[in-house]
Protein backbone atom coordinates (compact mmCIF):
# COMPACT_ATOMS: atom_id res chain seq x y z
CA UNK A 1 0.00 0.00 0.00
CA UNK A 2 1.15 3.54 -0.91
CA UNK A 3 2.35 5.65 1.80
CA UNK A 4 0.76 8.82 2.41
CA UNK A 5 2.45 11.34 3.97
CA UNK A 6 0.94 12.58 7.32
CA UNK A 7 -3.01 11.02 5.95
CA UNK A 8 -3.80 7.39 6.72
CA UNK A 9 -5.04 5.00 3.70
CA UNK A 10 -8.32 5.03 5.58
CA UNK A 11 -8.93 8.82 5.09
CA UNK A 12 -7.74 8.55 1.51
CA UNK A 13 -10.48 5.81 1.08
CA UNK A 14 -13.06 7.61 2.42
CA UNK A 15 -12.30 10.49 0.60
CA UNK A 16 -12.54 8.88 -2.77
CA UNK A 17 -15.51 7.31 -1.81
CA UNK A 18 -17.10 10.83 -1.36
CA UNK A 19 -15.59 11.87 -4.83
CA UNK A 20 -16.93 8.71 -6.36
CA UNK A 21 -20.77 9.23 -4.42
CA UNK A 22 -20.46 12.84 -6.06
CA UNK A 23 -19.60 11.74 -9.68
CA UNK A 24 -22.74 9.34 -9.09
CA UNK A 25 -24.90 11.77 -8.25
CA UNK A 26 -23.58 14.43 -11.35
CA UNK A 27 -23.97 11.92 -13.62
CA UNK A 28 -21.31 13.25 -16.09
CA UNK A 29 -20.71 10.11 -16.89
CA UNK A 30 -22.42 6.20 -16.96
CA UNK A 31 -22.69 4.93 -13.74
CA UNK A 32 -20.45 1.62 -14.56
CA UNK A 33 -17.66 4.33 -15.86
CA UNK A 34 -17.98 6.14 -12.73
CA UNK A 35 -17.54 3.07 -10.83
CA UNK A 36 -14.38 1.72 -13.12
CA UNK A 37 -12.62 5.07 -13.00
CA UNK A 38 -13.54 4.65 -9.05
CA UNK A 39 -11.87 1.12 -8.53
CA UNK A 40 -8.42 2.66 -10.91
CA UNK A 41 -8.27 5.19 -8.51
CA UNK A 42 -8.30 2.51 -5.73
CA UNK A 43 -5.83 0.12 -7.64
CA UNK A 44 -3.53 2.64 -8.26
CA UNK A 45 -3.66 4.23 -4.92
CA UNK A 46 -2.47 0.71 -3.60
CA UNK A 47 -5.60 1.12 -1.20
CA UNK A 48 -6.63 -2.62 -2.95
CA UNK A 49 -3.87 -5.35 -3.66
CA UNK A 50 -3.39 -6.95 -6.90
CA UNK A 51 -4.72 -10.69 -4.90
CA UNK A 52 -7.93 -8.74 -3.85
CA UNK A 53 -8.94 -7.40 -7.18
CA UNK A 54 -8.59 -10.83 -8.93
CA UNK A 55 -10.51 -12.47 -5.78
CA UNK A 56 -13.54 -10.09 -6.62
CA UNK A 57 -14.13 -11.92 -9.90
CA UNK A 58 -14.71 -15.15 -7.92
CA UNK A 59 -17.73 -13.46 -5.96
CA UNK A 60 -20.53 -15.65 -6.87
CA UNK A 61 -23.25 -12.72 -7.15
CA UNK A 62 -22.42 -11.36 -10.27
CA UNK A 63 -22.17 -14.69 -11.74
CA UNK A 64 -26.03 -15.49 -10.77
CA UNK A 65 -27.23 -12.04 -11.66
CA UNK A 66 -25.86 -12.82 -15.31
CA UNK A 67 -27.32 -16.07 -15.56
CA UNK A 68 -30.33 -15.05 -14.18
CA UNK A 69 -30.28 -12.64 -17.03
CA UNK A 70 -30.69 -15.03 -19.23
CA UNK A 71 -33.05 -17.26 -18.06
CA UNK A 72 -34.91 -13.95 -17.99
CA UNK A 73 -34.19 -13.64 -21.48
CA UNK A 74 -35.84 -17.68 -21.95
CA UNK A 75 -39.18 -16.70 -20.69
CA UNK A 76 -39.17 -13.49 -22.94
CA UNK A 77 -38.79 -15.45 -26.28
CA UNK A 78 -40.67 -17.91 -25.37
CA UNK A 79 -43.63 -15.87 -25.38
CA UNK A 80 -44.09 -16.46 -21.36
CA UNK A 81 -44.77 -12.71 -20.61
CA UNK A 82 -46.75 -12.08 -23.81
CA UNK A 83 -49.31 -14.57 -23.03
CA UNK A 84 -49.85 -13.25 -19.22
CA UNK A 85 -50.07 -9.73 -21.08
CA UNK A 86 -52.82 -11.15 -23.22
CA UNK A 87 -54.51 -12.68 -20.28
CA UNK A 88 -54.49 -9.11 -18.58
CA UNK A 89 -55.57 -7.46 -21.30
CA UNK A 90 -58.54 -9.95 -22.62
CA UNK A 91 -60.02 -9.23 -19.16
CA UNK A 92 -59.79 -5.44 -19.35
CA UNK A 93 -62.51 -4.19 -20.50
CA UNK A 94 -65.42 -6.71 -18.74
CA UNK A 95 -63.59 -6.55 -15.56
CA UNK A 96 -61.73 -3.86 -14.73
CA UNK A 97 -61.06 -3.77 -11.20
CA UNK A 98 -59.88 -7.62 -11.47
CA UNK A 99 -57.67 -6.86 -14.44
CA UNK A 100 -55.51 -4.50 -12.50
CA UNK A 101 -55.39 -6.74 -9.63
CA UNK A 102 -54.04 -9.49 -12.03
CA UNK A 103 -51.76 -7.30 -13.29
CA UNK A 104 -50.43 -6.16 -9.91
CA UNK A 105 -49.70 -9.64 -8.89
CA UNK A 106 -48.53 -10.65 -12.13
CA UNK A 107 -46.01 -7.99 -12.14
CA UNK A 108 -44.58 -9.05 -8.85
CA UNK A 109 -44.64 -12.52 -8.80
CA UNK A 110 -42.61 -12.36 -12.20
CA UNK A 111 -40.22 -9.71 -10.33
CA UNK A 112 -39.78 -11.93 -7.39
CA UNK A 113 -38.53 -14.81 -9.87
CA UNK A 114 -37.02 -13.08 -12.34
CA UNK A 115 -35.28 -9.83 -13.46
CA UNK A 116 -37.48 -6.89 -12.88
CA UNK A 117 -36.25 -5.35 -15.88
CA UNK A 118 -37.01 -7.15 -18.53
CA UNK A 119 -40.55 -7.78 -16.87
CA UNK A 120 -41.59 -4.07 -17.43
CA UNK A 121 -40.21 -3.72 -20.42
CA UNK A 122 -42.77 -6.50 -21.47
CA UNK A 123 -45.59 -4.85 -19.52
CA UNK A 124 -45.39 -1.20 -20.49
CA UNK A 125 -47.13 -1.53 -23.74
CA UNK A 126 -49.77 -3.78 -21.68
CA UNK A 127 -49.94 -1.38 -19.09
CA UNK A 128 -50.49 1.13 -22.31
CA UNK A 129 -53.47 -1.38 -23.62
CA UNK A 130 -55.34 -1.31 -20.47
CA UNK A 131 -55.33 2.36 -19.18
CA UNK A 132 -56.43 2.67 -23.18
CA UNK A 133 -59.27 -0.40 -22.71
CA UNK A 134 -60.30 1.42 -19.55
CA UNK A 135 -60.47 5.04 -20.57
CA UNK A 136 -57.75 6.26 -18.25
CA UNK A 137 -54.06 7.79 -18.93
CA UNK A 138 -51.28 5.53 -18.77
CA UNK A 139 -49.66 8.03 -16.22
CA UNK A 140 -52.20 6.50 -13.67
CA UNK A 141 -50.60 2.74 -14.29
CA UNK A 142 -46.99 3.16 -15.06
CA UNK A 143 -45.30 4.03 -11.87
CA UNK A 144 -47.50 1.95 -10.39
CA UNK A 145 -46.17 -0.86 -12.60
CA UNK A 146 -42.68 0.03 -11.82
CA UNK A 147 -43.50 0.14 -7.34
CA UNK A 148 -45.30 -2.81 -8.18
CA UNK A 149 -41.90 -4.63 -9.52
CA UNK A 150 -39.41 -3.32 -7.47
CA UNK A 151 -42.01 -4.57 -4.28
CA UNK A 152 -42.32 -8.20 -5.99
CA UNK A 153 -38.40 -8.29 -6.48
CA UNK A 154 -37.87 -7.58 -2.58
CA UNK A 155 -39.90 -10.95 -1.85
CA UNK A 156 -36.69 -13.72 -3.04
CA UNK A 157 -33.50 -13.29 -2.88
CA UNK A 158 -33.62 -13.50 -6.96
CA UNK A 159 -35.61 -10.98 -7.34
CA UNK A 160 -33.27 -7.70 -7.71
CA UNK A 161 -29.74 -8.23 -8.34
CA UNK A 162 -29.39 -6.03 -5.49
CA UNK A 163 -30.65 -8.86 -3.27
CA UNK A 164 -28.02 -11.00 -4.22
CA UNK A 165 -25.23 -8.79 -4.01
CA UNK A 166 -25.82 -7.80 -0.76
CA UNK A 167 -25.89 -11.32 0.20
CA UNK A 168 -22.92 -12.38 -1.66
CA UNK A 169 -20.84 -9.76 0.05
CA UNK A 170 -22.68 -10.85 3.61
CA UNK A 171 -21.15 -14.28 2.90
CA UNK A 172 -17.59 -12.87 2.02
CA UNK A 173 -17.91 -10.87 5.23
CA UNK A 174 -18.43 -13.79 7.51
CA UNK A 175 -22.51 -14.12 7.54
CA UNK A 176 -24.25 -17.86 6.95
CA UNK A 177 -25.46 -17.65 3.11
CA UNK A 178 -29.22 -16.48 2.77
CA UNK A 179 -31.48 -19.03 1.54
CA UNK A 180 -33.77 -18.20 -1.74
CA UNK A 181 -37.32 -17.83 0.34
CA UNK A 182 -35.48 -16.54 3.70
CA UNK A 183 -36.85 -13.03 3.31
CA UNK A 184 -39.87 -14.12 1.57
CA UNK A 185 -42.09 -12.86 4.91
CA UNK A 186 -40.80 -9.47 5.44
CA UNK A 187 -40.87 -9.14 1.36
CA UNK A 188 -44.29 -9.99 1.16
CA UNK A 189 -45.83 -8.26 4.09
CA UNK A 190 -43.99 -5.07 2.47
CA UNK A 191 -45.34 -6.25 -0.98
CA UNK A 192 -49.04 -6.02 0.75
CA UNK A 193 -48.36 -3.12 2.29
CA UNK A 194 -46.66 -1.11 -0.63
CA UNK A 195 -48.89 -2.49 -3.39
CA UNK A 196 -52.04 -1.23 -1.30
CA UNK A 197 -50.73 2.46 -0.57
CA UNK A 198 -49.40 2.54 -4.41
CA UNK A 199 -53.26 2.41 -5.56
CA UNK A 200 -54.53 4.53 -2.62
CA UNK A 201 -52.32 7.28 -2.97
CA UNK A 202 -52.36 7.22 -6.93
CA UNK A 203 -55.60 8.25 -7.08
CA UNK A 204 -54.53 11.54 -5.24
CA UNK A 205 -50.71 11.68 -6.15
CA UNK A 206 -50.35 10.15 -9.48
CA UNK A 207 -51.31 12.85 -12.60
CA UNK A 208 -53.55 12.34 -15.61
CA UNK A 209 -51.60 13.11 -18.30
CA UNK A 210 -51.62 11.76 -21.98
CA UNK A 211 -48.88 9.87 -23.34
CA UNK A 212 -47.39 8.88 -27.29
CA UNK A 213 -50.10 6.25 -28.95
CA UNK A 214 -47.27 3.89 -28.97
CA UNK A 215 -45.28 4.45 -25.94
CA UNK A 216 -43.99 1.46 -25.01
CA UNK A 217 -44.29 -0.35 -28.16
CA UNK A 218 -40.50 -1.65 -29.29
CA UNK A 219 -41.96 -3.32 -32.74
CA UNK A 220 -43.09 -1.93 -35.89
CA UNK A 221 -46.81 -2.80 -36.74
CA UNK A 222 -46.30 -4.16 -40.58
CA UNK A 223 -49.08 -4.73 -42.57
CA UNK A 224 -48.33 -8.33 -44.03
CA UNK A 225 -50.34 -11.52 -45.09
CA UNK A 226 -50.30 -14.92 -43.94
CA UNK A 227 -51.12 -17.59 -46.52
CA UNK A 228 -52.89 -20.99 -45.87
CA UNK A 229 -50.43 -24.14 -46.78
CA UNK A 230 -52.17 -27.27 -47.42
CA UNK A 231 -50.78 -28.87 -44.41
CA UNK A 232 -52.16 -26.14 -42.11
CA UNK A 233 -53.54 -27.73 -38.97
CA UNK A 234 -56.55 -24.67 -38.87
CA UNK A 235 -57.26 -25.66 -42.22
CA UNK A 236 -61.60 -26.16 -41.91
CA UNK A 237 -61.72 -23.87 -38.65
CA UNK A 238 -62.62 -20.23 -38.25
CA UNK A 239 -60.52 -17.60 -38.04
CA UNK A 240 -62.06 -17.11 -34.18
CA UNK A 241 -61.02 -20.88 -33.27
CA UNK A 242 -57.64 -20.51 -34.16
CA UNK A 243 -55.46 -18.88 -31.37
CA UNK A 244 -52.31 -18.57 -33.59
CA UNK A 245 -54.59 -15.14 -35.35
CA UNK A 246 -56.31 -14.25 -31.76
CA UNK A 247 -53.14 -13.02 -29.54
CA UNK A 248 -52.80 -9.48 -29.09
CA UNK A 249 -50.86 -6.98 -31.24
CA UNK A 250 -52.47 -9.02 -33.98
CA UNK A 251 -55.28 -7.20 -35.84
CA UNK A 252 -56.76 -8.87 -39.30
CA UNK A 253 -58.41 -6.64 -41.68
CA UNK A 254 -59.20 -8.85 -44.71
CA UNK A 255 -58.60 -12.66 -46.16
CA UNK A 256 -58.05 -12.96 -50.02
CA UNK A 257 -58.75 -16.76 -52.13
CA UNK A 258 -57.89 -16.06 -55.28
CA UNK A 259 -58.99 -12.43 -56.30
CA UNK A 260 -61.76 -11.59 -53.37
CA UNK A 261 -61.08 -10.10 -50.36
CA UNK A 262 -63.64 -10.34 -47.75
CA UNK A 263 -63.72 -7.65 -44.75
CA UNK A 264 -66.89 -8.17 -42.91
CA UNK A 265 -67.64 -11.27 -40.90
CA UNK A 266 -64.13 -12.20 -40.33
CA UNK A 267 -64.20 -14.41 -37.08
CA UNK A 268 -67.07 -16.46 -39.03
CA UNK A 269 -64.68 -17.11 -42.03
CA UNK A 270 -63.71 -21.36 -42.55
CA UNK A 271 -59.73 -21.02 -43.50
CA UNK A 272 -59.58 -22.85 -46.28
CA UNK A 273 -55.92 -24.04 -48.29
CA UNK A 274 -54.40 -21.01 -50.74
CA UNK A 275 -56.36 -18.27 -48.41
CA UNK A 276 -54.02 -14.69 -47.58
CA UNK A 277 -55.20 -13.75 -44.03
CA UNK A 278 -54.63 -9.90 -44.95
CA UNK A 279 -53.21 -8.62 -40.84
CA UNK A 280 -50.91 -6.12 -39.23
CA UNK A 281 -49.00 -7.50 -36.71
CA UNK A 282 -45.55 -6.62 -35.01
CA UNK A 283 -42.32 -8.33 -36.01
CA UNK A 284 -41.86 -10.55 -33.56
CA UNK A 285 -45.17 -12.30 -34.11
CA UNK A 286 -44.87 -12.40 -38.17
CA UNK A 287 -41.81 -14.33 -37.64
CA UNK A 288 -43.46 -16.74 -35.50
CA UNK A 289 -45.74 -17.13 -38.26
CA UNK A 290 -43.35 -17.77 -40.84
CA UNK A 291 -41.52 -20.23 -38.81
CA UNK A 292 -45.22 -22.56 -38.06
CA UNK A 293 -45.86 -25.29 -40.44
CA UNK A 294 -48.60 -24.66 -43.24
CA UNK A 295 -47.78 -21.03 -43.32
CA UNK A 296 -46.31 -18.61 -45.24
CA UNK A 297 -45.62 -15.14 -44.98
CA UNK A 298 -45.50 -11.94 -47.17
CA UNK A 299 -44.96 -12.46 -50.97
CA UNK A 300 -43.58 -15.10 -52.86
CA UNK A 301 -39.75 -14.90 -54.10
CA UNK A 302 -39.59 -14.63 -57.67
CA UNK A 303 -36.24 -16.01 -58.25
CA UNK A 304 -35.17 -18.80 -56.33
CA UNK A 305 -32.13 -19.43 -53.86
CA UNK A 306 -29.60 -21.29 -54.20
CA UNK A 307 -30.46 -24.76 -51.51
CA UNK A 308 -27.67 -23.67 -49.20
CA UNK A 309 -28.22 -20.02 -49.59
CA UNK A 310 -28.59 -17.85 -46.00
CA UNK A 311 -30.86 -15.81 -45.38
CA UNK A 312 -31.55 -13.09 -42.82
CA UNK A 313 -34.34 -10.54 -42.07
CA UNK A 314 -33.70 -7.33 -41.91
CA UNK A 315 -35.76 -3.73 -41.73
CA UNK A 316 -35.40 -1.27 -44.34
CA UNK A 317 -36.19 2.27 -44.75
CA UNK A 318 -37.17 3.13 -48.96
CA UNK A 319 -35.51 5.50 -50.40
CA UNK A 320 -36.82 8.90 -52.64
CA UNK A 321 -35.65 7.14 -55.75
CA UNK A 322 -37.46 7.33 -58.68
CA UNK A 323 -37.31 3.94 -59.82
CA UNK A 324 -39.65 2.80 -56.16
CA UNK A 325 -41.73 5.91 -55.34
CA UNK A 326 -44.91 5.42 -56.32
CA UNK A 327 -43.98 1.61 -57.45
CA UNK A 328 -46.55 -1.41 -56.11
CA UNK A 329 -44.64 -4.00 -53.91
CA UNK A 330 -46.24 -6.45 -56.32
CA UNK A 331 -44.14 -4.53 -58.76
CA UNK A 332 -41.18 -3.98 -57.73
CA UNK A 333 -38.00 -5.35 -58.76
CA UNK A 334 -36.64 -6.99 -55.54
CA UNK A 335 -36.81 -10.46 -56.23
CA UNK A 336 -36.04 -10.22 -59.27
CA UNK A 337 -33.14 -8.09 -59.35
CA UNK A 338 -32.03 -9.57 -55.63
CA UNK A 339 -33.61 -12.26 -54.46
CA UNK A 340 -35.78 -10.41 -51.85
CA UNK A 341 -39.29 -11.51 -49.96
CA UNK A 342 -41.29 -8.70 -48.83
CA UNK A 343 -42.81 -9.92 -45.43
CA UNK A 344 -44.36 -6.62 -44.15
CA UNK A 345 -44.85 -2.94 -44.90
CA UNK A 346 -44.89 -0.13 -42.68
CA UNK A 347 -46.08 3.85 -43.09
CA UNK A 348 -46.01 5.75 -39.75
CA UNK A 349 -49.55 7.06 -38.83
CA UNK A 350 -51.17 5.60 -41.83
CA UNK A 351 -52.09 1.82 -43.14
CA UNK A 352 -49.63 1.01 -45.70
CA UNK A 353 -52.22 0.01 -47.88
CA UNK A 354 -55.64 -2.74 -48.75
CA UNK A 355 -53.03 -5.35 -49.33
CA UNK A 356 -49.45 -6.12 -49.08
CA UNK A 357 -48.89 -6.32 -53.02
CA UNK A 358 -50.98 -2.97 -53.84
CA UNK A 359 -48.82 -1.09 -51.26
CA UNK A 360 -47.57 1.82 -53.55
CA UNK A 361 -44.20 2.72 -51.75
CA UNK A 362 -43.57 6.14 -50.77
CA UNK A 363 -40.22 7.42 -49.25
CA UNK A 364 -39.48 6.82 -45.45
CA UNK A 365 -41.83 3.79 -46.13
CA UNK A 366 -40.37 1.06 -44.11
CA UNK A 367 -40.12 -2.53 -45.14
CA UNK A 368 -39.47 -6.34 -43.63
CA UNK A 369 -36.99 -7.84 -46.50
CA UNK A 370 -36.14 -11.63 -45.99
CA UNK A 371 -33.17 -11.78 -48.42
CA UNK A 372 -29.33 -12.90 -48.74
CA UNK A 373 -26.94 -10.67 -47.26
CA UNK A 374 -25.60 -9.68 -51.06
CA UNK A 375 -28.87 -9.28 -51.80
CA UNK A 376 -29.63 -6.51 -49.21
CA UNK A 377 -25.64 -5.15 -50.09
CA UNK A 378 -26.94 -4.56 -54.15
CA UNK A 379 -30.22 -2.62 -52.48
CA UNK A 380 -28.22 -0.70 -50.24
CA UNK A 381 -25.35 -0.13 -53.26
CA UNK A 382 -27.94 0.53 -56.09
CA UNK A 383 -29.88 3.44 -53.93
CA UNK A 384 -33.40 1.46 -53.50
CA UNK A 385 -33.45 1.76 -49.87
CA UNK A 386 -31.12 4.10 -47.24
CA UNK A 387 -30.85 1.85 -43.78
CA UNK A 388 -30.53 -2.02 -43.78
CA UNK A 389 -30.94 -3.02 -39.65
CA UNK A 390 -31.96 -5.72 -37.83
CA UNK A 391 -35.91 -6.44 -36.67
CA UNK A 392 -37.23 -4.78 -33.70
CA UNK A 393 -38.10 -8.61 -32.97
CA UNK A 394 -37.75 -11.98 -33.23
CA UNK A 395 -39.94 -15.31 -33.96
CA UNK A 396 -41.14 -16.64 -30.64
CA UNK A 397 -40.11 -19.93 -29.46
CA UNK A 398 -43.96 -20.71 -27.58
CA UNK A 399 -43.32 -24.68 -27.68
CA UNK A 400 -40.23 -24.11 -25.60
CA UNK A 401 -42.39 -22.24 -23.60
CA UNK A 402 -43.06 -25.36 -20.83
CA UNK A 403 -39.46 -25.86 -20.74
CA UNK A 404 -38.31 -21.94 -19.80
CA UNK A 405 -41.07 -22.20 -17.12
CA UNK A 406 -39.96 -25.91 -15.53
CA UNK A 407 -36.53 -24.57 -15.60
CA UNK A 408 -36.98 -21.30 -13.60
CA UNK A 409 -39.47 -23.79 -11.08
CA UNK A 410 -36.50 -25.98 -10.70
CA UNK A 411 -33.95 -23.64 -10.18
CA UNK A 412 -36.00 -22.24 -7.25
CA UNK A 413 -37.43 -25.56 -6.03
CA UNK A 414 -33.60 -26.87 -5.88
CA UNK A 415 -32.19 -23.48 -4.38
CA UNK A 416 -34.87 -23.64 -1.57
CA UNK A 417 -33.76 -27.02 -0.54
CA UNK A 418 -30.58 -26.01 -0.75
CA UNK A 419 -29.32 -28.96 -3.01
CA UNK A 420 -26.77 -26.55 -4.47
CA UNK A 421 -25.74 -23.05 -4.68
CA UNK A 422 -28.09 -20.77 -6.53
CA UNK A 423 -25.66 -19.59 -8.77
CA UNK A 424 -24.55 -22.89 -9.60
CA UNK A 425 -28.10 -23.83 -10.51
CA UNK A 426 -28.79 -21.05 -12.30
CA UNK A 427 -25.45 -21.76 -14.52
CA UNK A 428 -27.32 -25.25 -14.63
CA UNK A 429 -30.47 -23.39 -16.35
CA UNK A 430 -28.95 -21.49 -18.56
CA UNK A 431 -27.32 -24.58 -20.02
CA UNK A 432 -30.68 -26.45 -20.43
CA UNK A 433 -32.23 -23.50 -22.06
CA UNK A 434 -29.51 -23.41 -24.07
CA UNK A 435 -29.50 -26.83 -25.20
CA UNK A 436 -33.45 -27.37 -25.78
CA UNK A 437 -33.17 -23.70 -27.94
CA UNK A 438 -35.57 -21.99 -25.52
CA UNK A 439 -33.35 -18.69 -26.68
CA UNK A 440 -30.43 -18.62 -29.28
CA UNK A 441 -26.48 -18.19 -27.41
CA UNK A 442 -26.12 -14.61 -29.33
CA UNK A 443 -29.65 -13.70 -27.88
CA UNK A 444 -28.71 -14.97 -24.68
CA UNK A 445 -25.81 -12.76 -24.04
CA UNK A 446 -27.25 -10.03 -25.52
CA UNK A 447 -29.79 -10.44 -22.34
CA UNK A 448 -26.44 -9.83 -20.47
CA UNK A 449 -26.57 -5.88 -19.07
CA UNK A 450 -22.94 -5.54 -19.30
CA UNK A 451 -22.75 -2.76 -17.28
CA UNK A 452 -24.80 -3.52 -14.49
CA UNK A 453 -21.69 -6.70 -14.27
CA UNK A 454 -18.90 -3.89 -14.79
CA UNK A 455 -20.76 -1.88 -11.88
CA UNK A 456 -20.72 -4.64 -9.28
CA UNK A 457 -17.25 -5.71 -10.25
CA UNK A 458 -15.99 -2.08 -9.85
CA UNK A 459 -18.06 -1.27 -6.56
CA UNK A 460 -16.65 -4.96 -5.34
CA UNK A 461 -12.95 -3.50 -5.82
CA UNK A 462 -13.94 -0.29 -3.92
CA UNK A 463 -15.51 -2.42 -1.01
CA UNK A 464 -12.66 -4.27 -0.71
CA UNK A 465 -10.18 -1.22 -0.64
CA UNK A 466 -12.83 0.76 1.71
CA UNK A 467 -12.04 -2.80 4.01
CA UNK A 468 -7.96 -3.12 3.82
CA UNK A 469 -7.29 0.16 4.23
CA UNK A 470 -9.83 0.62 7.50
CA UNK A 471 -12.05 2.79 6.02
CA UNK A 472 -14.57 0.75 7.28
CA UNK A 473 -13.82 0.35 10.58
CA UNK A 474 -13.01 4.45 11.23
CA UNK A 475 -16.37 5.06 10.19
CA UNK A 476 -18.05 2.06 12.43
CA UNK A 477 -16.12 3.56 15.21
CA UNK A 478 -17.49 7.40 14.28
CA UNK A 479 -21.01 5.94 14.12
CA UNK A 480 -20.84 3.96 17.65
CA UNK A 481 -21.12 6.47 19.94
CA UNK A 482 -24.42 7.89 18.03
CA UNK A 483 -25.94 4.82 17.97
CA UNK A 484 -25.17 2.48 20.76
CA UNK A 485 -27.40 4.01 23.34
CA UNK A 486 -30.16 3.50 20.53
CA UNK A 487 -32.58 0.22 20.69
CA UNK A 488 -32.29 -1.84 18.54
CA UNK A 489 -35.11 -1.54 16.36
CA UNK A 490 -34.45 1.98 16.19
CA UNK A 491 -30.58 1.46 15.19
CA UNK A 492 -32.83 -0.94 12.48
CA UNK A 493 -35.08 2.35 11.08
CA UNK A 494 -31.56 4.34 10.88
CA UNK A 495 -29.80 1.74 8.92
CA UNK A 496 -32.86 1.34 7.00
CA UNK A 497 -33.54 5.40 6.06
CA UNK A 498 -29.69 5.97 5.65
CA UNK A 499 -29.82 3.26 2.57
CA UNK A 500 -33.02 4.34 1.47
CA UNK A 501 -31.68 7.82 1.28
CA UNK A 502 -28.33 6.79 -0.27
CA UNK A 503 -30.05 4.72 -3.10
CA UNK A 504 -31.92 7.47 -4.42
CA UNK A 505 -28.87 9.61 -4.93
CA UNK A 506 -26.48 7.13 -5.80
CA UNK A 507 -26.64 3.32 -7.86
CA UNK A 508 -28.14 0.82 -5.97
CA UNK A 509 -25.50 -1.56 -6.28
CA UNK A 510 -23.14 0.93 -5.68
CA UNK A 511 -24.77 1.51 -2.03
CA UNK A 512 -25.25 -2.11 -1.73
CA UNK A 513 -21.49 -3.07 -1.55
CA UNK A 514 -20.33 0.02 0.19
CA UNK A 515 -23.03 -0.18 2.59
CA UNK A 516 -23.36 -3.86 4.18
CA UNK A 517 -19.73 -4.52 5.91
CA UNK A 518 -20.33 -1.26 7.30
CA UNK A 519 -23.31 -2.42 8.94
CA UNK A 520 -22.29 -6.10 9.70
CA UNK A 521 -19.14 -4.04 11.43
CA UNK A 522 -21.41 -2.05 13.14
CA UNK A 523 -23.90 -4.35 14.37
CA UNK A 524 -21.32 -7.03 15.46
CA UNK A 525 -19.34 -4.30 17.53
CA UNK A 526 -22.49 -3.19 19.00
CA UNK A 527 -23.23 -7.23 20.18
CA UNK A 528 -25.72 -7.67 17.72
CA UNK A 529 -26.82 -10.30 15.50
CA UNK A 530 -25.88 -8.45 12.07
CA UNK A 531 -28.27 -10.49 10.24
CA UNK A 532 -31.42 -8.50 10.33
CA UNK A 533 -29.62 -5.20 9.42
CA UNK A 534 -28.20 -6.72 6.53
CA UNK A 535 -31.96 -7.69 5.55
CA UNK A 536 -32.54 -3.85 5.83
CA UNK A 537 -29.79 -2.99 3.47
CA UNK A 538 -31.27 -5.45 0.88
CA UNK A 539 -34.76 -3.51 0.98
CA UNK A 540 -33.12 -0.23 1.50
CA UNK A 541 -31.28 -0.05 -1.63
CA UNK A 542 -34.24 -2.40 -3.36
CA UNK A 543 -36.89 -0.30 -2.59
CA UNK A 544 -36.50 3.03 -4.44
CA UNK A 545 -39.72 5.00 -5.33
CA UNK A 546 -38.75 8.89 -4.81
CA UNK A 547 -36.31 9.41 -8.14
CA UNK A 548 -36.75 7.96 -11.64
CA UNK A 549 -32.76 7.34 -11.33
CA UNK A 550 -32.86 5.55 -8.10
CA UNK A 551 -34.06 2.32 -10.21
CA UNK A 552 -33.77 0.95 -13.77
CA UNK A 553 -37.94 0.28 -13.31
CA UNK A 554 -38.31 3.42 -12.23
CA UNK A 555 -36.12 4.94 -15.27
CA UNK A 556 -37.97 2.87 -17.79
CA UNK A 557 -41.47 4.17 -16.69
CA UNK A 558 -40.51 7.87 -17.03
CA UNK A 559 -39.72 8.17 -20.29
CA UNK A 560 -42.88 6.10 -21.51
CA UNK A 561 -45.48 7.90 -19.84
CA UNK A 562 -43.47 11.33 -20.20
CA UNK A 563 -43.60 12.12 -16.48
CA UNK A 564 -41.53 15.39 -14.77
CA UNK A 565 -38.91 14.17 -11.86
CA UNK A 566 -41.57 15.67 -9.22
CA UNK A 567 -44.09 13.49 -10.12
CA UNK A 568 -41.72 10.60 -8.43
CA UNK A 569 -41.21 12.88 -5.57
CA UNK A 570 -44.77 13.64 -4.91
CA UNK A 571 -45.65 9.18 -4.84
CA UNK A 572 -42.56 8.13 -4.09
CA UNK A 573 -41.57 9.92 -0.30
CA UNK A 574 -45.00 8.71 1.05
CA UNK A 575 -43.97 5.44 -0.41
CA UNK A 576 -40.52 5.09 1.27
CA UNK A 577 -41.87 6.07 4.25
CA UNK A 578 -44.61 3.72 4.41
CA UNK A 579 -42.52 0.65 3.22
CA UNK A 580 -39.77 1.74 5.21
CA UNK A 581 -41.77 1.49 7.94
CA UNK A 582 -43.36 -1.48 7.57
CA UNK A 583 -40.22 -3.60 6.30
CA UNK A 584 -38.47 -2.23 9.74
CA UNK A 585 -41.49 -3.72 11.89
CA UNK A 586 -41.65 -6.95 9.69
CA UNK A 587 -37.33 -7.36 9.97
CA UNK A 588 -37.96 -7.00 13.56
CA UNK A 589 -40.71 -9.72 13.82
CA UNK A 590 -38.93 -12.42 11.31
CA UNK A 591 -34.83 -11.84 12.73
CA UNK A 592 -35.17 -11.29 16.21
CA UNK A 593 -32.46 -9.22 17.26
Amino acid sequence: MIAFIGVSPAIVALVLLALLFAAFTIEKYPPDVTAVIGAALFIVLGLVSADDVMSVFSSSAPITIGAMFVVSGALLRTGVLDALADFIVGRAKSHPVFAIMIFIVIAASASAFMNSTPVVLVLIPVVVRLAASLSMAPTRLLIPLSYTAILGGTCTLIGTSTNLLVAGVAQQNGLEPFSIFEIAPVGIISAVVGGISVFALGRFLLPHRETGENVGDEETPFLSEVTVLSDYAGIGKTLAEISDFQRSGIRVTGIRHGSEIERSGLPEHVLKQGDAVILIAPTSELLTFEEQAGLQVGLQRSVLLEPDAEVRVAEVIVSPSRRSSGTTIANLALGRRAGMRVLGAYRASHVAGPDLPNVQLRPADKLLLEGTSEGFSDLSRVGDVVSVTEPGGRAFRRRQAPIAVLTLIGIVTLAAFNVLPIGILALLGVAVILALRCIDSDEAWKTIDGSILVLIFAMLIVGSGLENSGAVELVVNMLKPWLENLSPMLMLLAVYFVGSILTETVTNNAVAVVYTPVVIALATQLGLDPRPFVVAVMFSASASFATPIGYQTNTLVYGAGNYRFGDFLKMGIPMNIIVGLTSVFAIGLFFPM
